[in-house]
């Protein structure tokens, strides 16, 4: 009878470390699983950080040569007006030019 309750003992610790080597694999198992999965995540969230800082960059830079553009066109605008307030001067002036030798001419 000692002899059967050692044995029935002896399978139990057995039966007892099973369990716990199947417990202690299902776990690190899972634990493999959640830490692949939170990577995913913290990979994918770290892409999309990286995106978005890199939309904003493309953003800035398309305001900035949108500005320039903006600049440059104004730059041009007022050449034009430049140059056609000179164009109006010149004109004026060879006019009232000839009005004035006209005028000096029928006084002679």
């Amino acid at each position: 009878a000692a002899a059967a309750a050692a044995e029935e003992c002896e399978r139990r610790r057995r039966t007892e470390d099973e369990e716990r080597c199947a417990a202690t694999a299902i776990q690190a198992g899972f634990r493999g699983m959640q830490a692949r999965k939170d990577t995913r995540e913290l990979r994918a969230q770290q892409a999309a950080e990286r995106e978005d800082g890199a939309r904003q960059q493309r953003e800035a830079e398309a305001a900035a040569a949108e500005a320039a553009a903006m600049a440059v066109a104004a730059a041009a605008a007022e050449a034009e007006q430049s140059r056609r307030t000179t164009a109006a001067c010149t004109v004026q002036r060879s006019f009232r030019g000839y009005k004035g030798r006209q005028q000096a001419k029928a006084l002679r």
